[in-house]
């Protein structure tokens, strides 16, 4: 049976898995009867300034078995970066695995990998971002560029104000604790099998991903 209404801001439908459940931005409502109920999780927000914290400590772990094959492009980086900095609306929430290993609380990306691995790449000013006919990199001009005549006019770090308002904007993480292996893979493939994209934030997401098959 299908869920025709649902609650706002239900807008995504997860079909073949038990029991039905409807996802939008990670949020995740298990069908009871006639309607979708029980939130099981609800995305939390996350300062990017925190997620590159966790990152260059170890805390949150892209290198696991869900991450894709195919790494994104630097064209698809750029546009995830910069959506990022435009704030025009919030991008699909990237589900972590909390659990404890050796006494410390560890995050593992059962997707968004390519997302978090965008956003350190650019904080490592490893590329920078197209405005207009100038590129902006994060905090300081790779000397490889800076080498470049063609480069040298057109290559700027971002403002101060403007790095701040990435550093504090945020991503959304839909969190779930304490998880084993197999219901890791289970949610893997809840996540990545028959969605129907309807949100700005999942339709970009797709888009980028389509790019690499």
């Amino acid at each position: 049976a299908r869920v025709d209404r649902l609650p706002a801001p239900v807008r995504m439908r997860v079909r073949g898995v038990v029991p039905e459940a409807v996802v939008d931005h990670g949020a995740v409502y298990e069908r009871f009867g006639g309607g979708a109920r029980a939130v099981l999780a609800v995305p939390t927000p996350v300062e990017i300034r925190t997620v590159i914290a966790d990152m260059h400590s170890g805390r949150i772990n892209t290198d696991t078995r869900f991450g894709r094959k195919q790494q994104w492009k630097t064209e698809q980086s750029q546009k995830y970066v910069e959506v990022l900095l435009e704030r025009k609306f919030q991008v699909d929430a990237i589900a972590i695995s909390r659990r404890m290993e050796g006494g410390v609380m560890r995050d593992r990306a059962i997707n968004g990998n390519n997302r978090l691995r965008s956003v350190l790449k650019f904080v490592n000013n490893q590329f920078g971002i197209n405005l207009g006919e100038l590129v902006y990199y994060y905090n300081q001009i790779p000397e490889d560029v800076a080498a470049k005549p063609s480069m040298r006019n057109r290559a700027h770090v971002l403002p101060g104000d403007i790095r701040a308002i990435f550093d504090s904007s945020s991503i959304l993480f839909n969190i779930r604790h304490g998880m084993t292996e197999r219901e890791e893979i289970d949610w893997y493939h809840q996540l990545n099998q028959n969605i129907v994209p309807h949100s700005e934030g999942h339709l970009l997401v797709s888009s980028l991903c389509e790019e690499n098959e």
